[in-house]
């Protein structure tokens, strides 16, 4: 989304302000409000977090849940990005080792804390189908790429057998009864991708 120049401009940055980790992606109000009820320092192309924990309390505490610090689509310094992939963490993992998304960290996960972070005063990239929650957001929305299937389309064939199942038991089982099922199901599916995998 910005001119190959720019990324020159921003590396400069990060080096220059010893910034650990750049989020790239999801550039809207989602992502950057969720720093602007800290202190931050600026040059021409970066706005630049102190994420220690008294900053990643004040988040927490105005949005009144965790959020992701570390993210995937990111540029990391060698030595926190060496930190990620050797940690064994979360011991129980979130995810299947076929997917990048334990290599994502939330603020909960205080073993990477404190870091510089950044993100950029202008958009990089841009996701092609998820609005991310922001109206308007992705490519397809903005009418610059080609929409071929709805991400919402795509998500009835992802999730069609799991919704099918949910639905019988929904007739069936009461709901408090589901929220406890889905609970034990998480935790074993955690279990499973922590040992099986």
């Amino acid at each position: 989304m910005a001119n190959i120049e720019k990324f020159d401009d921003i590396l400069i940055d990060m080096r220059e302000n010893k910034v650990d980790h750049l989020i790239y992606s999801w550039w809207h109000n989602g992502t950057k409000d969720k720093f602007k009820c800290i202190v931050s320092h600026a040059t021409n192309h970066l706005n630049i977090y102190d994420m220690n924990m008294k900053n990643i309390h004040v988040i927490e505490k105005k949005f009144s849940r965790y959020f992701y610090v570390l993210s995937a689509v990111s540029i990391s310094s060698v030595k926190l990005f060496n930190k990620i992939i050797r940690t064994n963490h979360p011991k129980l993992k979130r995810w299947s080792k076929e997917t990048p998304f334990d290599f994502e960290k939330r603020s909960t996960d205080t073993g990477f804390y404190p870091i510089t972070l950044a993100i950029p005063k202008y958009e990089l990239f841009a996701s092609i189908d998820d609005d991310h929650g922001n109206d308007g957001y992705s490519l397809i929305s903005r009418g610059l790429y080609k929409n071929s299937m709805s991400r919402y389309e795509i998500k009835l064939i992802e999730f069609r057998e799991k919704r099918k199942k949910l639905s019988i038991f929904r007739k069936i089982i009461p709901n408090f009864i589901i929220v406890k099922i889905i609970f034990i199901y998480s935790i074993l599916r955690r279990i499973k991708f922590t040992w099986i995998d």
